[in-house]
């Protein structure tokens, strides 16, 4: 057993020519700033007209990522704290307290597992770091989602005393403002159905918003010349043994208890789902990778493929999501490489 370490930020640290903290500081304040600024307008774009409907409120975490992987957890904690700020005074204490929760946290468990290492035992060819794998920190960044999905669930059951019943009620109150025509009866209907899943959807949502943020900081990053940790591709992304287990069990209790636990027992069904969605993505990565040598032709497919996967989400998704508990079994990218 060897203990994982943090890095400082610096990637010269090794070298011994590494900048003071307060050089690296004070050349990196322009790109903080700007970070704190455009994560703070994204995030208070999100109730009005021009971000309610846009793709881009949900890259919030983006920009603080971006600084976190190339300057180090100092870098994001200061960013962080910047944006909090901003929220704070343009939309008061409650939206600085979700933008706390819902983008600084994710954003803190991905930057603070991502730039952990640890050398390689004694005997290894070349002596490297070991980074942190991705699976560990897609592991951390499912527990902390789960943890706010629970907390948030336990104090709605609080308030309100039955969570099923109070989103019925929402749902009752938005039928009086579509009123009665047969769209919007028909919205209505749909919105009914998928009701007991509402929640576990959101907390999915959230995680996996979380991971793309992630991903794409990562890659730009990397681009930059700027990241602290070495590229790694989505390719290798190993998860733990225990998901599935602990999916079965999930799906089991969600149909046999009702009432609240059995929307918590949803939720958690619902992330794990999302996890072995994940792992069937990195299928798909690993085959285009050994069946098409040509790099653009790989970036093509894999842009054609993530395009079908958003226009036939609703077959798509629980299909790739399927492939993925193949692959956790048959494990396909190991026998192939």
């Amino acid at each position: 057993m060897f203990c994982w370490n943090r890095t400082t930020g610096t990637r010269e640290e090794e070298s011994g020519q590494a900048d003071c903290p307060r050089d690296v500081m004070r050349q990196s304040i322009p790109l903080i700033a700007l970070a704190s600024i455009a994560s703070a307008a994204l995030f208070l774009s999100i109730p009005g007209g021009m971000g309610a409907g846009s793709l881009m409120v949900h890259f919030v975490q983006l920009p603080l990522l971006f600084v976190g992987l190339s300057l180090g957890l100092w870098g994001f904690s200061i960013g962080s704290i910047a944006a909090t700020v901003l929220v704070a005074v343009f939309a008061g204490g409650i939206a600085a307290l979700v933008f706390l929760v819902l983008e600084v946290g994710p954003g803190l468990v991905t930057v603070r597992h991502a730039l952990l290492w640890r050398q390689q035992p004694d005997g290894s060819p070349d002596g490297s770091k070991e980074w942190f794998p991705l699976g560990m920190i897609l592991n951390r960044l499912l527990l902390y989602v789960l943890a706010v999905t629970v907390a948030v669930m336990v104090w709605w059951q609080w308030q309100s005393g039955d969570i099923g019943a109070t989103l019925m009620q929402a749902l009752d109150n938005a039928a009086g403002e579509l009123g009665t025509t047969e769209i919007g009866a028909s919205v209505l209907e749909l919105y009914r159905g998928i009701m007991p899943v509402v929640p576990g959807l959101a907390a999915a949502g959230l995680l996996l918003v979380s991971v793309i943020n992630g991903a794409i900081a990562f890659k730009l990053a990397n681009r930059q010349k700027c990241s602290i940790r070495p590229n790694e591709p989505l390719r290798r992304l190993e998860v733990s043994s225990w998901y599935l287990p602990a999916l079965m069990l999930a799906i089991a209790g969600s149909m046999v208890i009702d009432g609240n636990a059995g929307y918590m027992l949803r939720t958690g069904m619902i992330l794990l789902a999302a996890v072995f969605l994940l792992v069937g993505l990195a299928l798909v990565h690993s085959l285009a990778s050994r069946w098409i040598t040509d790099r653009f032709g790989r970036i093509a497919f894999l842009s054609v493929f993530y395009f079908a996967l958003a226009l036939f989400s609703l077959v798509a998704v629980p299909a790739v999501a399927a492939l993925g508990l193949v692959e956790d079994r048959a494990r396909m990218r190991r026998k192939m490489s």
